[in-house]
């Protein structure tokens, strides 16, 4: 087995029955058109070889990039999570591929010469990580997944390298709550979690996205502010105090590679800086409310149904989905109107807000964009698009992240 990082969540492993790739992201800047990365990945889309595995962690665009996609081989094995609500194997068919295999966790299933097991990742439906194994060579693949509660279990795969993330992820900033917040990761913790799996080796990976849109640039310091030097120096510093530790963590660099016989060889750092990304287009588009509601009570039409689908699979995250009532204000147009799935008519018009309830400040056209499928909740909210307003206590909060379960879209092009 040999591994190379091509950049943040991308591996390539490579054994003499063929090559696997790790969640695929090549392309700056992804389909958020507002984050790239950190730094250049090692290859792009022209000179990556040909691939024979896919291994997709989740459907984060930054691990599941269409656009890289677009350019792999469409009879490559992939191997996903259950992802019922997401539509991950949707997008994967239509965007071309064929042999999409749905892992369950702790399940194992063998392809070119190694053997793949999906590891879940605690309370975040749809995730995993992966462990990956070939002859006497085990890595795990993280990728961003709550992977420490599982220690035990990890622990038996006997892990040689571990790729972890090295810093936590707050998203409040990004939709108006705490915005002045900054924030460190604690170290000991996030050390004391990773280390806690038995690698012999810690690679911090995953975490090195770059919004480079000038008047985004401030998200870097609040989504997740670590740095991969300073993950290292905790690591050494951990280990240093507690007996027993004997784990290492390596810093790579894009291009630098690791096999059991020959180590780990590092790549020197290219110099390279994150694309520039100009400041989006603010739309001019003014959409009016009743032309949204009607668009809107389409994709209620279509969307319940396939939520009901998943009810036996996913019954606490579809209750979530089918009860909330999510209240948008389109502050273009000073319109109010409400989403619950629950009610019969199932989007409504208010003529105000109502007291106490969290809304979601967002412009017409992104609102209609959003129930045409156009875009995704995920699309607005890594752009800083939407806002919510007033109510800040957890369970609200939950209930806006859960949009990313809601609004999916599964067509790309170009």
């Amino acid at each position: 087995m040999h591994v190379t990082w091509i950049g943040h969540a991308c591996l390539m492993v490579e054994t003499q029955q063929g090559t696997l790739l790790t969640d695929p992201w090549l392309v700056d800047p992804c389909l958020y058109n507002v984050v790239v990365h950190q730094c250049r990945p090692a290859l792009s889309v022209d000179t990556l070889p040909s691939v024979d595995v896919l291994c997709v962690t989740h459907a984060h665009y930054d691990h599941f990039d269409p656009r890289t996609l677009q350019h792999l081989s469409k009879t490559a094995l992939v191997i996903i999570p259950s992802s019922p609500l997401r539509r991950l194997e949707q997008k994967l068919r239509a965007l071309g591929f064929t042999r999409i295999h749905t892992l369950p966790y702790w399940q194992t299933v063998d392809a070119c010469g190694m053997s793949i097991t999906a590891v879940p990742s605690q309370n975040i439906p749809e995730e995993c990580g992966f462990v990956i194994r070939s002859g006497n060579s085990t890595i795990f693949h993280a990728a961003d997944s709550v992977y420490w509660p599982y220690a035990r279990q990890l622990g038996q795969f006997d892990i040689d390298v571990a790729f972890v993330p090295y810093t936590g992820w707050e998203v409040s900033g990004t939709i108006g709550v705490d915005v002045a917040r900054q924030w460190q990761p604690d170290w000991e913790e996030t050390v004391r979690n990773a280390t806690s799996i038995g690698a012999r080796c810690l690679v911090p990976s995953s975490c090195d996205q770059f919004w480079s849109p000038p008047s985004l640039r401030w998200l870097n310091d609040r989504v997740h502010p670590g740095r991969a030097d300073e993950f290292i120096a905790a690591v050494d510093a951990y280990r240093a105090k507690t007996p027993g530790i004997k784990a290492e963590a390596v810093a790579m660099t894009p291009g630098s590679s690791w096999s059991k016989t020959g180590g780990f060889q590092i790549r020197p750092a290219d110099g390279s800086e994150p694309v520039a990304i100009p400041d989006p287009e603010p739309s001019a588009t003014k959409v009016p409310l009743a032309e949204l509601i009607t668009r809107a009570r389409q994709f209620v039409s279509t969307r319940r149904p396939q939520l009901l689908a998943c009810l036996k699979d996913n019954p606490i995250g579809v209750w979530v989905l089918l009860s909330s009532r999510h209240t948008f204000y389109l502050h273009d147009t000073d319109c109010y109107f409400r989403l619950h799935l629950l009610d019969p008519r199932g989007v409504y018009a208010l003529n105000e807000d109502t007291p106490g309830t969290p809304r979601i400040s967002i412009t017409s056209q992104d609102a209609y964009d959003l129930f045409a499928g156009n875009i995704d909740a995920e699309m607005i909210v890594m752009g800083a698009r939407a806002k919510v307003i007033r109510n800040k206590t957890e369970w609200d909060l939950i209930r806006i992240y859960a949009m990313e379960y809601l609004f999916v879209k599964e067509t790309y092009s170009g």
